[in-house]
């Protein structure tokens, strides 16, 4: 798992752990679920990074069992 060690001369508001603790705000927030794309703009927008270091989040998240994914809605919510 190379994309989870950080490296002092990156930037930490960019890595998987923290972009997953804003999904989590952000899903707090909206209780508990939001379309896909709602949450890549906010990231976006809020972070400043591309989709790629989101995607690291997600699946950071996934992989721990705390988010689901529904593809009929496109939604992403809090596993409880």
């Amino acid at each position: 798992m190379k994309f989870l060690r950080p490296h002092k001369l990156k930037d930490l508001r960019k890595e998987p752990i923290v972009i997953a603790m804003h999904v989590e705000k952000y899903l707090q927030e909206n209780r508990g679920r939001v379309k896909l794309q709602d949450l890549i703009d906010f990231l976006k927008r809020r972070l400043k990074i591309n989709e790629e270091k989101i995607v690291f989040g997600l699946n950071f998240l996934y992989i721990l069992g705390k988010l689901e994914y529904k593809k009929d809605t496109d939604e992403v919510r809090r596993k409880v």
